[in-house]
């Protein structure tokens, strides 16, 4: 089943409320890597989504690993938040039977 560009850019929006790196955006999503770059890039342009680095060592699961790796994370902006709340607001009302 196909989604359209506005449902992928809300599910890419929702899973980004906590840093995540793009393989865990894709797990959750369910959205292959292309086209998850593309929209990753679209939200960047338009300051929704931004990048930070942050070593893997703040992970509990990486602890036990020896190596350093950065691993660019993304991250809604405050923007990006109050633009996700907005549409999720308006979906809850068009989609309530009255």
């Amino acid at each position: 089943m196909r989604r359209d560009a506005l449902s992928l850019k809300i599910a890419i929006m929702e899973a980004l409320r906590t840093p995540m790196i793009i393989t865990h955006i894709m797990c959750t999503t369910k959205i292959n890597g292309s086209t998850l770059k593309r929209e990753l890039k679209n939200l960047t342009t338009k300051n929704l989504v931004t990048t930070t680095t942050m070593p893997k060592e703040q992970f509990r699961k990486y602890k036990k690993r020896t190596k350093t790796f950065n691993h660019p994370h993304y991250i809604l902006t405050p923007q990006g938040t109050e633009v996700l709340n907005s549409i999720l607001k308006v979906r809850t009302l068009l989609m309530e039977p009255s």
